[in-house]
């Protein structure tokens, strides 16, 4: 299983975990505290956490993509913005013909 949403995946690593990651840019300097550099405009899946059912994955999502923008935001501005978050996850989650519990 996977699901892509902008720039989240959501995949199961095992029978127990699904797993939430983000695409973000390298720092070529100080990639998360390591010592090598690495090239500019490097990316890479970065995990967010993991979780045992996929309705626990996506509300991770909708946590962190709500609490990750930038600047201040006005209460219409969030709430439309997660309606279309979830429309967009329930459209990704019909495509993979899953079992709609949870």
């Amino acid at each position: 299983m996977q699901l892509l949403i902008d720039e989240y995946r959501i995949t199961r690593l095992d029978d127990l975990n699904i797993v939430l990651e983000q695409y973000v840019k390298l720092n070529p300097r100080n990639p998360y505290g390591r010592q090598k550099k690495v090239k500019p405009n490097t990316y890479k899946y970065l995990r967010l956490g993991y979780h045992n059912t996929l309705a626990e994955a996506l509300n991770k999502l909708i946590t962190h993509k709500t609490l990750s923008g930038e600047g201040e935001i006005t209460a219409q501005e969030l709430l439309s913005g997660l309606t279309e978050l979830k429309q967009e996850i329930l459209d990704k989650v019909g495509d993979l013909d899953l079992p709609k519990t949870a």
